[in-house]
């Protein structure tokens, strides 16, 4: 008898979820085309203006980057002496 009660509530949370999801579904994609489209916003433009701007600056500071640390290399490289040598010495 308690198996059968259990079959029933299962089959009617399938069913209710089933349905449920489908007309929730529904409810938001209405809701969704029902928004109003953004028109052009001046403030886009602006924005995507300001981005370009902060990414050529960011080029231009990663070159100087790259330009400072050639020059603070020191011409010659200096090598530490190898273990070798080292060793022989002594």
């Amino acid at each position: 008898m308690e198996l059968w009660l259990v079959l029933i509530v299962l089959t009617i949370f399938v069913i209710t979820g089933v349905w449920g999801s489908i007309i929730l579904s529904g409810l938001f994609n209405k809701r969704r085309h029902q928004l109003p489209t953004p028109t052009d916003d001046p403030r886009i433009d602006r924005l995507e203006e300001d981005h370009q701007r902060l990414e050529a600056q960011l080029e231009r500071l990663e070159e100087e980057i790259r330009f400072f640390r050639e020059l603070q290399q020191p011409e010659i490289q200096t090598r530490l002496p190898s273990p070798d040598r080292e060793g022989s010495g002594g």
